[in-house]
């Protein structure tokens, strides 16, 4: 009986160092992971992560994942990141930056080198004598391996209100097989505020799809606090290293992407020099890509009909003195904004003059336009509320509620819809339909000199 008891202790123990062995090894190589693990300690909760945004930096058939996640102050928790698709070796993260803001702790990762289509997993790990904490989250870009079909939500203007919480649950409802969500500025008004507590628990509030989903945001008017601070400090875009998060390119499949800043003629750091050599970078960047769809986003519309100068009339001046006639020559298709706490649909159009030709009898369908058309997404629900007003001539309609726009895009044709946050229902929607090639549009710019003289009106 004794030799016995000792048989079954040894045994007991051999057990227990090969299940120990066997979880150590899947915790190096990421594999198996299970989504269950030890319950830690309660001091482990001080490194959980208190916010976590995901964006992409798209490089042909390979994509670097950006990431920036904040922990609590109290205690130093320092993360190993990495990637893993359970079969390939692991891609760490490389750290761009740690630092201490809005009393939070601040991580940068960049994640090189991932492939298109891949399920992946990222893991964060942070261990003490004391405690471990686990982090993770699954992503896939783009989303669905379909012709060409890319499947992007859009809207800016938003902020933790009845009508912004209303615009969170619907948003949840619509995410499944969302490539990318494109913001157009003004997020939690302000970021800022309250010692930044309104800006760290708005993004602990977004969490659920900003760690999930890439989160592609631009500035607003709302960001502009203390040199754009918040959002160089919160966010990692994918010009973040030379452009500060204020603009950049990106592909979806087969639609370019592009985040502009509209803020530059309200901001007195940005000089005529630099508005020369970014809107040569715009000029560039848009001539250079061979992609099927062009989408320029920004935060102030370069056409709306509210008969109000800041958001419309004189702001929209500017936006145009400076980006229309680059976005014209060099066929851009879509342009979206927000600053506008509305939905508006213009027609194609360029110079305030309407592509009649392209728009097909119901009005909501455009064929072949040769102009890029417009769009106002200032719906994701604010303290500000809504901006009630009719559509001008050049414009479909104006719906004043908040709401989600989505673009369902394939090599030959954009859908479009506006829904609505308080009942979940469709009430726009349109097609953009492009059934012959358009050849990339040559460089439009004047000479330097020129255009700098230009650029010192538009300050004016």
């Amino acid at each position: 009986m004794n030799t016995l008891t000792v048989n079954f202790k040894l045994l007991f123990i051999v057990l227990i160092l090969c299940l120990a062995l066997s979880f150590i090894k899947s915790t190096l190589s990421g594999k198996n992971l299970l989504k269950s693990y030890a319950k830690p300690s309660s001091k482990s909760n001080i490194c959980k992560f208190l916010s976590n945004v995901i964006s992409v930096d798209t490089k042909g058939d390979q994509y670097d994942l950006l990431m920036s996640f904040s922990t609590s102050p109290k205690e130093i928790c320092n993360y190993i990141c990495f990637v893993t698709d359970g079969t390939n070796p692991n891609i760490q993260g490389n750290s761009l930056e740690n630092y201490n803001f809005s009393n939070e702790n601040y991580t940068m990762l960049r994640f090189p080198g991932l492939k298109n289509f891949v399920s992946y997993r990222y893991i964060c790990w942070y261990a003490s004598k004391n405690t471990t904490y686990k982090e993770y989250g699954d992503i896939q870009f783009p989303k669905t391996t379909a012709d060409n079909h890319s499947k992007i939500i859009t809207f800016g203007d938003w902020s933790k209100t009845d009508k912004g919480i209303e615009t969170y649950k619907l948003l949840m409802k619509n995410i499944v097989d969302t490539d990318a969500i494109v913001f157009v500025g003004d997020i939690s008004y302000d970021l800022y505020k309250k010692n930044g507590e309104v800006g760290n628990d708005f993004l602990n509030f977004t969490q659920p799809f900003t760690s999930a989903i890439p989160f592609q945001m631009v500035t607003g008017n709302h960001e502009t606090h203390n040199n754009f601070e918040d959002l160089k400090k919160r966010f990692i875009m994918p010009n973040k290293e030379k452009g500060e998060n204020l603009y950049y390119s990106y592909d979806v499949k087969n639609t370019h992407f592009v985040a502009v800043n509209s803020e530059i003629p309200y901001q007195k750091q940005f000089t005529p020099e630099y508005i020369v050599n970014f809107t040569k970078w715009l000029e560039d960047d848009l001539t250079k890509t061979t992609k099927r769809w062009k989408v320029i986003y920004l935060h102030r519309p370069l056409y709306c009909s509210m008969p109000d100068d800041y958001h419309c009339i004189s702001s929209s001046q500017k936006m145009r003195d400076l980006y229309e006639e680059i976005l014209h020559k060099t066929n851009v298709d879509l342009v979206i904004a927000g600053h506008v706490h509305a939905y508006e649909r213009l027609f194609p159009i360029y110079n305030n003059i309407v592509d009649i030709a392209s728009i097909q009898a119901d009005e909501n369908v455009y064929k072949n336009p040769k102009y890029p058309t417009h769009l106002v997404c200032g719906t994701g629900g604010n303290r500000e509320d809504y901006a009630k007003y009719k559509p001008g001539k050049n414009s479909k309609i104006v719906i004043s509620v908040n709401g989600i726009c989505q673009l369902d895009i394939t090599d030959n044709k954009i859908d479009f819809k506006f829904i609505g946050g308080t009942t979940g229902e469709t009430l726009d929607q349109f097609q953009i339909i492009k059934d012959k090639s358009v050849e990339n549009g040559k460089n439009v710019l004047k000479g330097r000199k020129e255009f700098l003289k230009d650029v010192k009106n538009i300050m004016e």
